[in-house]
């Protein structure tokens, strides 16, 4: 006697069948619809027209508005990030930055340069070792200007192969205030105390 077969289920239309896959497919198109008009939306606002630009933006932006129609889209949206925080700034945070964007202006092209590769290599560091750069230069910065001054020059008389060890080892800094009293601040031989100072300079 032969099995009987399982009773055979009526075939779904095509239409029911298709149906999720329609679904899908539309919902995906939507997404991508909606990513494009965002992209759009930010490529948009970078490139407004000098005219469609904030009266606060352009006060602080005004240097560039001769060039603003041929500045690249990135450019535009760093100038305006720029004018954002310049909004937030108290008045002697302003002039520390005016201060620091002339001695930028007043600086040759191959010095700027160099600063620019400098900024792209910190870009590129661990965020562990970011913060502590950022809390040694805060010290450095703190200093007296004759112990700053004293720090570069030995910085600066220190070979390669010297400057090489420093920011290999730059995690334990030691500075002026916790140095042996006494220690000779302007000494052109440098103990290794002294040495570690300059961890905020590289």
């Amino acid at each position: 006697m032969q099995n009987p077969s399982p009773p055979l289920t009526p075939p779904q239309p095509m239409t029911q069948r298709r149906i999720p896959r329609l679904l899908l497919l539309i919902a995906s198109l939507g997404l991508s619809l909606a990513d494009a008009l965002c992209a759009a939306e930010r490529a948009a606002a970078d490139n407004l027209a000098w005219a469609q630009l904030a009266p606060a933006e352009r006060a602080v932006l005004m240097p560039f508005a001769e060039q603003w129609p041929s500045l690249p889209a990135e450019t535009r949206q760093r100038l305006r990030q720029g004018a954002a925080r310049w909004a937030t700034m108290s008045p002697e945070d302003r002039a520390a930055s005016r201060q620091r964007f002339g001695q930028w202006q007043a600086m040759p092209e191959v010095e700027k340069q160099r600063l620019r590769q400098r900024y792209q290599q910190f870009q590129r560091l661990p965020t562990d070792q970011k913060r502590r750069l950022r809390q040694a230069f805060g010290r450095f910065q703190q200093l007296p200007p004759n112990q700053r001054r004293a720090l570069r020059q030995r910085f600066e008389a220190m070979t390669p192969a010297e400057r090489q060890a420093f920011r290999q080892n730059r995690g334990g800094a030691a500075w002026p205030g916790d140095q042996r009293p006494g220690a000779p601040m302007g000494a052109p031989a440098m103990a290794p105390a002294q040495r570690q100072q300059l961890n905020a300079l590289v």
